[in-house]
């Protein structure tokens, strides 16, 4: 059976380059899977988590703020402005929920025209996507 090989690079660093059976991720247009064979497909992907599944293994779940994903020839290409990875996580689920919460509130108290708008929204997405990576073991 055919693996995908998996890479994901952030303009920091590169994050993964693994084989996996599984790649399912969240794009603007909802939640997604590839699989080996997969054609050809291009995406931009939402605030989110990136699953990474090889068969028998748990899931390896990283946080993605935005980006767009690549598949081509059973080489999935992920670029990111951010990947969080479960290491990254320096509080519990329920302090990132307050904070995202805290965070949203504000955000959405503002006209999305203010300057600040485009700056608390970069920071809910990635509040968001540190406290949904808290609820994955």
């Amino acid at each position: 059976m055919s693996k995908l090989n998996c890479i994901i690079i952030t303009p920091n660093k590169k994050i993964r380059n693994v084989e996996c059976d599984y790649v399912g991720a969240t794009g603007v247009e909802g939640d997604f899977g590839i699989l080996p064979q997969h054609a050809p497909f291009i995406t931009e992907l939402a605030p989110g988590i990136l699953f990474l599944r090889n068969l028998g293994r748990a899931d390896d779940p990283i946080g993605i703020t935005s980006g767009f994903l690549h598949v081509f020839e059973d080489k999935v290409t992920v670029v990111t402005d951010n990947a969080y990875e479960k290491t990254d996580l320096t509080k519990t689920q329920d302090e990132y929920k307050k904070l995202y919460e805290g965070k949203k509130l504000n955000m959405d108290k503002i006209d999305k025209s203010d300057p600040k708008y485009n700056n608390m929204k970069t920071e809910v997405d990635k509040l968001s996507v540190l406290f949904k990576l808290t609820s994955y073991k």
